[in-house]
């Protein structure tokens, strides 16, 4: 994740010995800089006074190449430096079929792990003597740890160690009891942060096939946060980052890497495209609003909005729909997915735009956003948004199998949920019409509303 790139922070803030924990060398010394000694010296002490080797982590839901690259390095240099095991929990399917294939082809086996498919998460969490979280430490995103801590005083209290990157929000990890950290908000990937802490201490990648797998989701982690960024804009640790993966990966790594960005997409995924091109003449000029109906995979959703973005002349596309998640023939979460791209777009702020619109509200009537995104504020040229909001109340619905409540989803629940959508989307960008505001598949009594 990455919604404060590094392109937003001032230039200084990256030089050595400044916010990122670099020690410079005596001028008599050719030393390469040292970056993020205090998240290096942070997670040394925190891990030296574990008891128990087995220390668990948290990701956020869909985790992406950045947090995944982050949490390979920590598990390769937890049982390199310290001889602990690591295994990382997260929530809900990952969205791009390029982070799906890094999960299962680079990441070592079992370090990633699934909430919705692990016995006993509670017990695990309970049992764990130390939680690391790697680049994102909002609890609302990251939807079981969220449950645990709100119904577990245990969990709540446990000892929490936090490596990040963005800006501290309103909810957050941070504010709980036995929680520290470091939040580098000059850094631009969480990756670059983890290659930096495990090279100071003295970890190297290079010479093992594993190794070089760690070095291809890092690379990979990195790219995805500094989309939009100009790399004139990369940090001087985000460079040193690069350049050391660079070496480990040689023109081999180079290969690997262009043809996960390569991936070719199932056909049913074209079809939707095809759904959303032929409303092309009934968008907005400037802003393609493209509701998809009920789907089965989330990575759709993004999939529509950026092909909108390099086929059309559009300078904002907005693209939702309703996602079920099946395992096991049992439906276990119906969220509304949302994702947003623009480029030269002055009027669309689309990181504000998605935590306005895309929130939950608890019994008291506290809204938490459950949207955002990140802005190239540098250039002013490319903004990127996202959201996913938890629908319980259609899972929750009793029907007899899940095909029927998938038919359900269809009839009643995505009917309803666009015309919400595109009641709080017509509220917040007053150019659009409702009927720019489409459905790609058919909603029942939609004329007049």
């Amino acid at each position: 994740m990455a919604d404060v790139p590094g392109a937003e922070a001032p230039p200084p803030s990256d030089a050595p010995g400044a916010g990122e924990g670099a020690a410079p060398a005596a001028p008599s010394q050719q030393a390469t800089p040292r970056y993020f000694e205090d998240a290096t010296e942070l997670l040394v002490r925190t891990v030296e006074a574990v008891e128990g080797d087995d220390i668990i982590g948290w990701a956020h839901d869909r985790i992406d190449p950045d947090t995944m690259g982050a949490n390979g390095l920590l598990w390769f240099l937890l049982r390199e430096r310290f001889g602990k095991s690591y295994v990382c929990y997260y929530s809900k399917r990952m969205s791009f079929l390029m982070n799906r294939s890094l999960a299962t082809n680079f990441m070592p086996s079992g370090v990633l792990r699934r909430c919705e498919q692990t016995d006993s998460l509670s017990e695990i969490a309970h049992k764990a003597p130390l939680i690391i979280i790697l680049d994102a430490t909002c609890p609302e995103i990251m939807t079981d740890f969220a449950h645990l801590i709100r119904r577990s005083k245990e969990v709540r209290h446990k000892p929490i160690l936090f490596i990040d990157h963005h800006r501290k929000g309103s909810s957050d990890v941070e504010d709980l009891p036995n929680a520290v950290g470091v939040r580098a908000e000059s850094a631009q990937a969480t990756s670059a942060i983890l290659v930096h802490v495990m090279r100071n201490l003295g970890l190297d990648l290079r010479g093992t096939e594993e190794g070089f797998r760690l070095a291809i989701v890092a690379r990979a982690g990195i790219e995805t946060d500094l989309i939009g960024v100009d790399p004139q804009g990369y940090a001087d640790s985000t460079r040193a980052a690069l350049a050391y993966l660079d070496e480990v990966l040689g023109d081999r790594g180079r290969e690997i890497l262009d043809k996960l960005k390569a991936i070719k997409h199932p056909n049913t995924w074209y079809r939707k495209l095809g759904e959303a091109l032929a409303e092309v003449e009934n968008y907005d000029p400037t802003i393609a609003v493209a509701g998809l109906g009920v789907i089965d995979d989330t990575g759709i959703v993004p999939f529509v909005a950026n092909r909108l973005m390099e086929m059309c002349s559009f300078k904002t596309t907005i693209v939702f729909g309703l996602v079920y998640d099946r395992i096991e023939g049992q439906i276990i979460s119906v969220d509304l997915d949302a994702s947003g791209r623009s480029t030269q777009d002055t009027e669309i702020v689309l990181p504000d735009l998605f935590h306005d619109i895309f929130f939950v509200t608890d019994p008291a009537g506290r809204k938490t956003s459950k949207g955002g995104g990140r802005t190239n504020m540098l250039l002013g040229d490319y903004s990127g948004a996202g959201a996913s909001v938890p629908l319980d109340y259609w899972r929750q619905l009793s029907t007899k199998s899940a095909d029927e409540k998938i038919h359900v989803l269809h009839q009643l629940a995505w009917p309803a949920e666009f015309l919400r959508m595109r009641h709080l989307l017509l509220s917040r960008i007053h150019s659009l019409k409702p009927e720019e505001v489409r459905s790609v598949v058919p909603v029942p009594g939609l004329d007049g509303l």
